[in-house]
C-alpha cells in the first residue's frame, strides 16, 4: 500500500508487468497525515503516450473502489490491453473537483525485463 499526500504535487512511477492484472492500492492524506474523504467522488486513472497526450487506456467506474475507515483507500483494478513494453504517463483525477491526485510515469514491461 503506497501512502500519497495530495498536496505536494509529487509524482510516483508506477512499474507494471504486462500480461498482469493492474492492481494499486494508495491511502491519500492530506500534509497533516488527515484522510482526504473520496466518497462520492468520481476518480479517473488514465495512462498517455506522452505527458498531457490523449489517454490510451482508462480506469474508471466499477474498476476504482474507495473505502476505509477515512475514505481514502482507493483500490484500482483491471486488465490492461493494448500496451506494449515502453514508458507511458498517468494520472489518477478526482474529477469532481478537477483534482489530479497522482501521476507519474507508467512502465510497462514482461517479468524479468
Amino acid at each position: 500500500m503506497t501512502t500519497f499526500d495530495t498536496r505536494t504535487a509529487k509524482s510516483i512511477d508506477i512499474r507494471f508487468y504486462l500480461r498482469d492484472e493492474f492492481n494499486l492500492v494508495i491511502t491519500v492524506t492530506d500534509e497533516d497525515d488527515a484522510a482526504v474523504d473520496l466518497s462520492g467522488k468520481t476518480l479517473v486513472f488514465s495512462i498517455r503516450e506522452s505527458d498531457g497526450g490523449a489517454a490510451i487506456s482508462t480506469i474508471d467506474g466499477t474498476s476504482i473502489t474507495v473505502s476505509g475507515t477515512g475514505n481514502n483507500t482507493v483500490t484500482l483494478t483491471k486488465v490492461l490491453t493494448g500496451l506494449s513494453e515502453k514508458s507511458y504517463y498517468y494520472d489518477l483525477d478526482n474529477t469532481t473537483d478537477n483534482e489530479t491526485i497522482m501521476d507519474g510515469k507508467f512502465i510497462a514491461n514482461y517479468k524479468g525485463r
